[in-house]
């Protein structure tokens, strides 16, 4: 049986992902955002919203799906 993990805690792997992937200068200039922030983001201190995490892993070629059980 497979064993829950909380949504905190996927969302933090999923950001240690995406930090692992990430063109940072790419990324932040066509979605007009410093670097400082997405540094801030990647490393959990705050939080973005849904679309500009989608946008982050699809620039990484993930996929993020969510799902209730």
């Amino acid at each position: 049986m497979q064993e829950m993990t909380s949504l905190t805690e996927q969302y933090l792997q999923i950001l240690q992902k995406i930090n692992k992937r990430i063109n940072r200068k790419e990324f932040c200039n066509l979605h007009q955002i410093s670097e400082s922030k997405l540094s801030r983001i990647l490393s959990g201190k705050i939080q973005p919203d849904f679309e500009l995490l989608d946008y982050m892993s699809i620039s990484c070629g993930m996929k993020i799906v969510l799902s209730i059980n």
